[in-house]
């Protein structure tokens, strides 16, 4: 049990991270200032944390039972895998709007 807690305060901390980095640049592209961009980021921050949290949650937990069965406990794996799931996500998502 305490395993997968730790899995999912990961899993909730990695995607309000990536929400915080999505927002930031929506916030900055679309701003007049640093300071309010900044501002808007931090006020977008959950809305898009969460927002990854869904998308990204298919494959996530493809690459967490994985990982999980293997014993990979590498930052370097979470790191790859993250990002492999992002990218298949993102595809995923593309292919939802076509």
């Amino acid at each position: 049990m305490r395993r997968f807690l730790k899995i999912v305060v990961g899993y909730l901390a990695a995607s309000l991270v990536a929400g915080f980095v999505y927002s930031i640049a929506l916030a900055l592209k679309f701003s007049s200032g640093v300071g309010q961009g900044l501002r808007l980021a931090l006020a977008g921050t959950v809305l898009f944390g969460v927002y990854v949290a869904f998308l990204v949650l298919l494959p996530g937990i493809g690459g967490i039972i994985y990982a999980e069965r293997s014993g990979a406990r590498s930052v370097l794996f979470y790191a790859a895998g993250g990002a492999l799931a992002g990218i298949v996500s993102y595809g995923l998502y593309a292919l939802i709007w076509l």
